[in-house]
């Protein structure tokens, strides 16, 4: 929630520095309000994944990921850079809906979500809080790093060879969503 907050407060100064233009703040305050969503989507899988279901986790991988080519394509060919943004944006919102529908047929999905303090062990929380600081620092420094290799090949290359870095770094991440679905 607070990195949302951060994002959408700071949505001119992230337009300006990443896209060198004021003109898509809009999308960053959209995505800055959906990003716990994205958190949560991530936390419905992680559960998924933590009861060893592989094969509800693969179908809902596999559907978010048809879900967003679907929206980003769709998007990209009416709105141009504009649609590519914005799918981007609202598809976390629309990818952790469409996971609780799903997981709603596979499981109570009610039971994800209490809590029960007698049964709440706090000395193993606190032996994953290590593992839980190591996930949040690197699903943050990851965009950073990569955003830094871009702007230094473009400082010292140029736009066509940070794209074709930035084309090369997508695909990699799709077809590894591919192979770990």
């Amino acid at each position: 929630i607070a990195i949302g907050l951060t994002v959408f407060f700071f949505s001119e100064i992230i337009s300006i520095n990443l896209l060198k233009s004021a003109d898509y703040n809009y999308i960053f305050m959209i995505f800055g309000i959906l990003l716990p969503l994205f958190s949560l989507n991530m936390l419905l899988h992680g559960i998924v994944n933590g009861y060893r279901n592989f094969k509800v986790l693969a179908y809902l991988k596999i559907t978010n990921n048809v879900i967003g080519l679907i929206l980003s394509v769709s998007l990209v060919l009416r709105l141009k850079l504009s649609g590519a943004l914005f799918s981007h944006a609202i598809n976390t919102s629309i990818v952790f809906i469409l996971s609780l529908v799903i997981l709603n047929k596979f499981f109570d999905i009610s039971k994800f979500f209490s809590f029960n303090k007698k049964q709440f062990d706090f000395n193993i929380l606190k032996k994953l809080l290590a593992f839980t600081f190591m996930a949040l620092t690197s699903s943050q420094l990851k965009p950073l790093i990569e955003l830094f290799i871009r702007n230094y090949i473009m400082r010292y290359g140029n736009e066509i060879d940070a794209g074709i870095w930035q084309a090369m770094v997508s695909l990699s991440r799709q077809y590894l969503l591919v192979i770990t679905a």
